[in-house]
């Protein structure tokens, strides 16, 4: 997936280097900023007629990193790193009928925040950035992520099935999770979005997506041709069963998750074909008015050339309701992640807080902290970073 461990190339001196990115994120980031609270714009989207419907965002993020026994890929220590990222997405959405539509998603992005910086495993932020939107895993792309068509066949005895075809995102139909599952409005870290070091779960390849579901109950299935930052022209099967119930407190969902792919490793992860397996589970919970909980937990095969073999996450969710702003949210969450026997890294703690402030209809402000420690396997030199950061999302 893209949203892996990324690295920046300096260019320049370090000190140079660091001051210039400072500056201008610093300076893109308050202009978005300022545009998002000035600008009377509602989140609606673009209308033309009943069968086209077109969305836009314009989004902001800006990090701070402390890291300590921590380097870069060039072997130079890392201390203090600051960096940014402007990001324009635009969604297009033709439904000729109601059962068929085309939808399209592209994402044009400048900078690449803290994910190529390096020192620590996690990246800063999970979605894809400048450098991830071109030539996108390795197939001469740029900045169209998905291009698909899907047709709902008509609902029987109160179930319904649709099949979706072209450019997709596998994690659209696995591993969802209502309170942990979008790093552009909820927590930003992999454990805490889609745990791709993980799963290795692929997206903006081409597929085909099986949606069948009741009342209660839903069978996802994908197959992808996929080539991402370990494996080459992989051959992804992956299914999700979820069953949405409620409780005193609220609803909830429990979804369990499987997962086998077959391709060759690159090079630089050890070449040679592999097969990768794995099981999951996702749980959301609501407690109450305002009140969500979620758990998250995963395995796959150890001799699989990945950085983890085992996931345990969770958290919790606050609504604004417990201050009287119903729109705003509070997120904690905490991951323990095990890496595979192949790997340098023993295991890896990481937790992340945010709190998300909705300015006016189309403009929310988020303010998050990150916290990761990666435990190495010769017990040396564990790097370890807080993130500090904030992330801004104009709507219309």
């Amino acid at each position: 997936m893209l949203s892996g461990n990324r690295y920046c190339l300096q260019v320049g001196t370090h000190k140079v280097q660091h001051v210039t990115c400072r500056r201008l994120w610093q300076v893109s980031f308050f202009v978005v900023a300022f545009a998002g609270m000035v600008l009377p714009f509602p989140a609606v989207s673009f209308q033309l007629g009943e069968i086209v419907t077109i969305d836009a965002a314009l989004r902001g993020i800006v990090q701070y990193g402390r890291y300590n026994n921590a380097t870069n890929e060039k072997g130079e220590p890392l201390d203090r790193e600051t960096g940014g990222a402007v990001i324009g997405d635009l969604e297009i959405d033709i439904s000729p009928t109601l059962r068929d539509t085309f939808w399209t998603r592209l994402r044009f992005t400048r900078g690449n925040s803290l994910n190529n910086v390096g020192g620590i495993n996690l990246s800063p932020y999970n979605g894809p950035l400048e450098d991830d939107v071109k030539n996108i895993n390795d197939s001469g792309r740029n900045y169209l992520l998905e291009a698909w068509y899907r047709h709902t066949f008509a609902p029987v005895a109160n179930t319904s099935f649709a099949v979706t075809g072209g450019i997709i995102d596998s994690t659209n139909y696995i591993d969802e999770n209502r309170y942990a599952n979008d790093e552009d409005s909820q927590f930003m870290m992999p454990p805490f979005a889609t745990p791709d070091n993980t799963i290795g779960a692929p997206s903006y390849d081409p597929g085909v997506a099986l949606e069948l579901s009741g009342n209660e109950w839903s069978l996802n299935g994908i197959y992808m041709r996929t080539s991402n930052e370990i494996l080459e022209d992989a051959d992804y099967f992956g299914t999700q069963a979820g069953y949405h119930y409620t409780m005193a407190r609220g609803p909830g969902n429990f979804r369990v998750l499987a997962y086998t792919a077959n391709g060759h490793v690159k090079e630089e992860k050890g070449a040679g074909d592999a097969t990768m397996y794995g099981l999951g589970v996702s749980i959301d919970q609501e407690l109450g008015e305002g009140w969500g909980i979620f758990f998250r937990a995963f395995a796959q095969n150890d001799e699989a050339p990945i950085v983890y073999d085992r996931d345990l996450s969770g958290g919790i969710s606050i609504s604004g309701l417990q201050w009287g702003r119903p729109d705003d949210v509070l997120g904690i969450a905490y991951a323990h992640l095990i890496g595979a026997s192949r790997q340098s890294t023993d295991y890896t703690n990481a937790a992340e807080a945010y709190m998300k402030f909705q300015l006016i209809r189309s403009v929310d402000f988020t303010v998050d902290v990150q916290y990761e420690k990666d435990q190495t396997a010769s017990n040396k030199d564990n790097p370890q970073a807080w993130i500090f950061g904030g992330r801004l999302n104009f709507e219309f």
